[in-house]
C-alpha cells in the first residue's frame, strides 16, 4: 500500500504539556481544528494529497507522522 490508500497517523505534542490547537487541511478532506491537552494522535486516509498542519494556538507544537 502507499499513502493514497494507507492511513496516515499524525501525533501532535505540546513540549512540557499544556493546551495545543492545530488546524489540519488537505485537498481531499474537510479542514479540521483539533484542540487538546498535552498530545493528540489521530489517523486518516488523505489519498496522497498534500497535508498542511498549522499551529493556531499559543504554544509550540511537535508534529510526527508515519510518513517515511
Amino acid at each position: 500500500p502507499n499513502f493514497t490508500t494507507k492511513e496516515t497517523t499524525i501525533k501532535i505534542q505540546v513540549p512540557g504539556g499544556g493546551e495545543g490547537k492545530a488546524k489540519i487541511e488537505s485537498l481531499e478532506t474537510e479542514p479540521e481544528t483539533r484542540v487538546f491537552q498535552n498530545s493528540d494522535e489521530f489517523s486518516c486516509i488523505y489519498y496522497g494529497s498534500l497535508l498542511t498542519i498549522s499551529n493556531i494556538g499559543n504554544t509550540p507544537l511537535i508534529v510526527t507522522s508515519n510518513c517515511n
